[in-house]
C-alpha cells in the first residue's frame, strides 16, 4: 500500500477467524519471513499461546522457510 511519508510499504496482519478481529500487525518496506514472523509472534503474545492453531496463508515463499516452520510446528 502507498503511504504518503515511508512511499510503498507492505502490511502483515494476523486475523482471528473465529472473531475477524485482527489481532496483530506489521508494516516493513519489503515483504520477508521476518515481518510473518514478528507478527506471528505479536498475535501469540496478545493471545498467550505458544503457537496459532491453524494458520492460513498464501503460500508465498516467506511461508516455507526454516524460521517459519520452527515458530509455527512447534
Amino acid at each position: 500500500m502507498w503511504t504518503y511519508d515511508d512511499g510503498f510499504v507492505y502490511l502483515t496482519s494476523v486475523m482471528d477467524l473465529f472473531s475477524r478481529k485482527i489481532i496483530s500487525w506489521v508494516l516493513t518496506k519489503d515483504m520477508t519471513a521476518e515481518s510473518v514472523l514478528e507478527a506471528i509472534k505479536i498475535a501469540q503474545k496478545r493471545r498467550n499461546i505458544r503457537k496459532p492453531v491453524i494458520i492460513h496463508s498464501d503460500r508465498g515463499i516467506q511461508f516455507t522457510g526454516e524460521l517459519y516452520k520452527e515458530i509455527t510446528e512447534k
